[in-house]
């Protein structure tokens, strides 16, 4: 599990004066990135290689929003990959160790050149320790079809 503490400012807070679902949001994508950073599969290098994870679902609780000047701390870890899906779990935790906020994601491993959801490399879950156990289920939303046959 890969964790990064920081901390609640300005920015961060919504119209309420506590952090904003948006900010949450852009922690975990910060953890995540934080995550893969100089391993050969950080986002740039990804890139570098025609690949990128597109985000198909995310379900996200949050139990508590923090409050300015607050620190917090980040967690993400995989839970697992199949074929063409990685599933990625979050936490964000307050300074006493209590749980603010819980995500489960499910994303799709996109070739950025055919545009095309590929096979996710074979060493991903050597690198990225991946576990059984998640706090939250995985949903897995499928695109639906409309009636011309395009999503």
């Amino acid at each position: 599990m890969y964790s990064e503490k920081t901390k609640i400012r300005y920015s961060h807070l919504s119209p309420t004066g506590k952090c904003g679902l948006l900010s949450i949001l852009n922690f975990f994508q910060d953890v995540a990135t934080g995550h893969t950073s100089g391993t050969k599969y950080s986002m740039h290098n990804l890139y570098a290689q025609n690949r990128a994870w597109i985000l198909i679902s995310m379900n996200v609780e949050v139990y508590r929003y923090p409050e300015i000047d607050e620190e917090v701390t980040l967690y993400t870890y995989p839970q697992c990959y199949d074929r063409i899906y990685g599933n990625r779990c979050y936490k964000i935790e307050d300074a006493s160790g209590k749980t603010l906020a819980l995500c489960s994601s499910v994303w799709a491993f996109m070739d950025t050149e055919t545009k095309r959801v590929t096979k996710v490399f074979e060493d991903f879950s050597e690198l990225f320790e991946c576990t059984e156990e998640h706090e939250m289920e995985f949903i897995r939303r499928e695109p639906q079809l409309s009636e011309c046959g395009k999503v």
